[in-house]
Order: C-alpha cells, then structure tokens, then sequence
C-alpha cells in the first residue's frame, strides 16, 4: 500500500504539507477514492425480466449502504454510486446475443453465460428495478466488456468491490 506524509491538525484533518510535523500515515487509494461494492452472485432470476434478441440483464453491484467503519450512508450518495457500477452478474441473455460480432461475422472464442460476473460499460443500457426490489440494467451484449475468471478481480480505475470472497 502506498504511504504518504500528512500533517495532523486534530484528529480528523490531515493536510499534506512538506514543512509540517511529519506523520506517517498508509492510504488506501481504491478505497477512498470510489468507496465499497458488494459483489451479487446468481441465484435464480426472480427479477420479473426476460430479455429478447441481442440484449442481456445484468444485476448490478450495488454502493454499500454501511461504510466499512460501520457508519450508514445517505439513500442518494447509495443510489448514484450504485447507478455507476460498472461490475455485475448475467441474468439473462437474449437467443441473438453473442451469435455474430456486430459486422455480422460469426461469434468466434469464449462466450458469458447466466451466473458469470462481467464488466460492463458504465451506464450503459436501461435501469431497470426488478421485481424482487434489485438493480438491473437491460442492455446490448456488446456493451459487456468481460468476465471475470477470478472471484474478486478489481473493476475499472479506482473503484474497489468488496464482498463475500474478496
């Protein structure tokens, strides 16, 4: 983890100064900067949403409610950050997406499935609540980026995902 020297006025303004009495102090960047997700898994789509031809459903990764120091977040600080995930699960997938490339050759190479973990562009597609209270978003297959091999794997620059397993 990166360090950086910090000057203390009080306990809870640090003010980075290089003539100040110097304390060091460990940053967490990813953290700080975009703040904590929590990684969804598939179990079953009881969204109420089926998707036709080249569009996939994906349940976002929702903006933890609670930061990591216990302390409960405002409803609209909770709603934007979760309308910026760029991270998800595949619930559906339409019979069309992922047959051909958008210059109409045949798909070729590897292909999500419903339950893989995906990066997706951000805000891409359509809100939409389901019916069992949960985010998701309706949207063309080729706005997902990738999967994820690993459970855990880190989504785009400065966001960190926290949850079960990671």
């Amino acid at each position: 983890m990166p360090s950086m020297i910090v000057e203390t006025r009080g306990p809870t303004s640090p003010i980075a100064r290089p003539d100040a009495q110097r304390v060091e102090a460990t940053v967490k960047l990813q953290k700080a900067a975009a703040g904590e997700y929590i990684a969804v898994t598939f179990e079953g789509n009881t969204s109420g949403i089926e998707v036709f031809g080249t569009h996939v459903l994906v349940r976002m990764d929702p903006f933890s409610p609670v930061t990591s120091g216990g302390i409960q977040r405002i409803d609209a600080e909770v709603e934007r950050k979760t309308a910026q995930s760029v991270t998800g699960c595949i619930y559906g997938i339409g019979g069309a997406a992922f047959s051909h490339f958008t210059n109409g050759m045949k798909w070729s190479g590897a292909k999500p499935d419903i339950g893989d973990r995906v990066f997706v562009e951000q805000y891409a597609g359509i809100p939409a609540m389901g019916a069992d209270g949960n985010h998701y978003r309706v949207m063309e297959y080729t706005c997902v980026a990738g999967r994820m091999t690993t459970y855990g794997a880190q989504p785009g620059i400065g966001e960190k995902m926290s949850g079960p397993g990671s």
